[in-house]
């Protein structure tokens, strides 16, 4: 799975994570591996949490050095990038506090940045996820769009009540400069039950009208979306599950939360990872979790093998608790009609013909601007 590191990149982890004196080394093991002009995203994502550990630390060695001169300008871009999305997001959160939502959450990036590392700049941030009431969806959407934010995504603009089972969040896009993922969801997995439970245990923020959520679910959200897949394998979870571990977990809380929503192996997978290769300290029952239903292995191992439709499939059944083979099966029309957003049953084979037809003409289009294109290059 690209969800997990290299053995190069568990050190560049072990440098940002462990005591300065074990991490220096594991960060000289690292330089003199790699060259550090030529990783990737994720790698240099992490780049500001190894400069957090060891900039006090003193190298003698001149690759090791000069990494970290590297990791320090990296430091410095990503405060500095921060603070300017922060600036720039606060007029609108505030324009949505005004005008009656009455609960916003920060998650993911902001809310470790805000609630755990107290630290603009070690936190690379792609975008900033709000969670809201799902009741004031449609409230929050009116209000950004007059704001001048537009939803990336067509199909969700605007968001129909029969698209917001199927999704979670919609991103949206201010001046191309600026990202807002407006989640009613707080997993794509998530239940109700779990977005209530969420909101309710959110921890205010001093001196503002948001919250972050309490670390007990910031972790479940950590790994969990530590072991989905991703064109950049996004491995700062593993800091960010590390530095939530140093918190009050409840973990009665966690276990039966994974329970209830059927999301007990990908969790079991996260934990038992960070406890192999980073000795995290977590109990033992958190990593012998049971049961864990077939489903949910299933689920996992389409994700692994990138089949996003046969995933749904699986969590659409252990939502419906569709646990046995006859039960699913009684299921497909519906899950049909559910994906495709048909108001009736008898409109799938219609929609059927519809779906092929455009695929074929794409596919026929696709090859006819490439023999065109062919010839001229040749």
């Amino acid at each position: 799975m690209n969800c997990w590191p290299n053995p190069e990149e568990i050190l560049l982890l072990k440098s940002g994570l462990l005591d300065p004196g074990s991490a220096a080394l594991a960060w000289e093991s690292y330089t003199k591996r790699v060259d550090l002009q030529k990783i990737n995203y994720a790698s240099t994502s992490l780049l500001p949490k190894v400069y957090a550990n060891l900039k006090n630390y003193t190298f003698n060695t001149k690759a090791s050095l000069e990494g970290l001169k590297i990791c320090k300008s990296v430091y410095r871009k990503t405060w500095m990038e921060n603070h300017y999305r922060w600036s720039k997001i606060q007029p609108t959160l505030k324009q949505l506090s005004q005008a009656g939502v009455e609960k916003i959450v920060l998650l993911k990036g902001m809310a470790m940045i805000l609630g755990s590392y107290r630290d603009f700049g070690v936190r690379v941030l792609g975008d900033i996820d709000i969670l809201i009431p799902r009741a004031q969806l449609s409230q929050a959407q009116s209000i950004l769009n007059a704001s001048g934010w537009t939803c990336l995504l067509r199909r969700l603009n605007p968001l129909k009540p029969g698209l917001l089972d199927r999704w979670h969040s919609a991103n949206f896009s201010y001046k191309e400069d600026l990202n807002l993922d407006l989640h009613w969801g707080f997993l794509l997995e998530s239940t109700p039950n779990l977005n209530q439970s969420v909101l309710r245990l959110s921890i205010p923020l001093e001196n503002t009208s948001l919250s972050i959520p309490h670390p007990t679910h910031q972790l479940m959200q950590t790994c969990i979306h530590g072991t989905k897949q991703s064109p950049v394998p996004l491995i700062r979870w593993i800091c960010d599950a590390a530095e939530l571990l140093k918190q009050d977990i409840a973990w009665d809380k966690l276990l039966s939360e994974a329970r209830s929503e059927h999301l007990t192996y990908p969790l079991t997978l996260s934990l038992r990872y960070l406890a192999q290769h980073f000795d995290l300290q977590i109990p033992k029952e958190a990593l012998q979790m049971r049961p864990i239903q077939h489903l949910e292995r299933l689920e996992q191992k389409a994700k692994e093998k990138k089949r996003h439709y046969l995933a749904a499939w699986y969590r659409y059944c252990i939502k419906q608790r569709a646990f046995k083979l006859v039960n699913r099966l009684a299921h497909v029309h519906r899950y049909l009609q559910y994906t495709a957003s048909l108001k009736a049953a008898w409109h799938i084979p219609f929609y059927a013909i519809y779906w092929i037809g455009k695929r074929l003409i794409n596919k026929i289009q696709y090859i006819g601007l490439k023999t065109v294109f062919g010839k001229k290059h040749g």
